[in-house]
């Protein structure tokens, strides 16, 4: 197996060397003539007939604009990388360095991202052959977000790439030129609801016919502008009279601080339950809300 190898690059090397030397005799002969005491001659340098190498990116935008919601784990995007090469002679070079095996390969990072996001990228190298036509794989991208992260907004995340140059026989020709760059793809977080509560207490003297008020301390920890809707899902009686303000807009970690209402009937003694009810939902959509929050406050009397 040894020897067949050997006898595969010793033909290969041949042909280079027999097609190189045809095409740039002249040229060397030119160079000599006009300039002799130039000793790096034009066939020499690497830049001169290597051949360029191209990567491109393809990737369903709709699916990236797909929002990911926050604290739920990855998501992942699929993501196709193109290469081919191009220059003189590019398709005999591409046969040759297929015939040897050889691939190039290109490597993939993640250039910057951002704290609220979690990027990575796999796999993060891929192999192709050499040739003149795009050839394309496929690799994956995945993505978190928390719950800094700004809902609904366009971001960008920048994939860094740079394929392997390949070199000739003693490394002094180089076959195919590297190529480096990045690339920008958008992507979407969603919106996630998140809000906290606090009553000043849980507890509370409400005197028969008087009006008590109960602050709760409200605080938007989601990642968009929020609406706490709030309810009074039981009262004791028909006779009692409690009112909280139906709707409370919040930005992004504002607090405000806001009234619980009870107005207890005249003959009002002993201890009873009022609970409440808080969903969070997003103020330009209002079908995207949380789960309800519960808040029980006692309150009695004694004569």
């Amino acid at each position: 197996m040894n020897k067949q190898n050997q006898i595969k690059k010793v033909l290969a090397f041949s042909i280079i060397f027999l097609f190189i030397t045809t095409l740039f005799i002249p040229i060397c002969i030119a160079q000599k003539e006009s300039r002799i005491e130039d000793k790096q001659f034009l066939f020499l340098k690497p830049h001169f007939f290597g051949l360029k190498a191209h990567i491109k990116f393809d990737y369903d935008t709709d699916l990236l604009r797909t929002p990911i919601i926050p604290l739920t784990g990855e998501v992942m995007f699929p993501i196709n990388v193109s290469y081919c090469v191009s220059g003189l002679s590019a398709n005999l070079f591409s046969r040759i360095m297929n015939y040897l095996g050889l691939i190039c390969s290109i490597e993939l990072s993640i250039g910057h991202s951002y704290e609220w996001a979690n990027i990575r990228v796999t796999p993060n190298v891929i192999s192709m052959e050499f040739s003149t036509d795009w050839s394309s794989k496929e690799f994956y991208i995945y993505i978190s977000v928390n719950e800094d992260s700004p809902a609904f907004e366009t971001s960008l995340l920048k994939i860094k790439y740079k394929s392997s140059p390949q070199t000739g026989p003693f490394k002094r020709l180089t076959w195919v030129n590297s190529e480096e760059g990045d690339v920008c793809i958008p992507f979407t977080p969603g919106y996630i609801p998140i809000i906290a509560l606090a009553p000043e207490t849980n507890i509370i003297e409400t005197p028969p016919g008087n009006v008590t008020e109960l602050m709760f301390d409200m605080e938007n920890l989601g990642n968009g502008l929020t609406i706490i809707e709030s309810n009074v899902i039981n009262t004791p009686s028909s006779g009692w009279w409690v009112y909280i303000q139906p709707e409370t807009v919040l930005e992004i970690h504002e607090v405000k601080e806001i009234p619980l209402i009870i107005i207890p009937p005249e003959d009002f003694t002993g201890e009873e339950i009022i609970t409440l009810e808080f969903t969070g939902r997003f103020f330009y959509d209002y079908n995207l809300s949380g789960l309800p929050y519960y808040a029980t406050i006692q309150v009695f009397y004694n004569l």
